[in-house]
């Protein structure tokens, strides 16, 4: 395995158990501060992976284009359904920009506007 293909892996599975462990935090935490900070932590860093994962993805799959990468995504979803099309992308880039969004408010306006925060 390659250095860029291990980075890739690597992150994408911080960002998953961070993900896992942010939730399973924040739903045991039942509003208090040391468990809802180790959430927010947890959530940070998952976030910050699933970053880098697509830094590590277009660096060392693509080479920083988005064509390349909408090319790749359609003939890995073309391969696990069927379907060639790569709009996939998009999902991933929403999934991004919504999770940055949601650390920066949890940072920002802090735990108790968090939980209050409308879903």
């Amino acid at each position: 395995m390659s250095g860029g293909e291990f980075l890739t892996r690597f992150t994408v599975w911080l960002a998953v158990a961070g993900y896992a462990a942010g939730t399973a935090a924040f739903a045991l935490s039942r509003g208090r501060r040391q468990w809802d900070a180790a959430a927010r932590l947890a959530w940070t860093v998952a976030c910050a992976a699933m970053i880098a994962h697509v830094a590590c993805a277009f660096n060392f799959y693509h080479w920083w284009s988005h064509a390349a990468a909408y090319r790749d995504t359609a003939r890995q979803t073309a391969e696990t359904t069927g379907l060639d099309w790569g709009g996939g992308l998009y999902f991933n880039y929403a999934l991004v920009v919504a999770w940055v969004a949601d650390v920066a408010w949890w940072w920002r306006r802090g735990h108790d506007a968090y939980r209050r925060r409308p879903l």
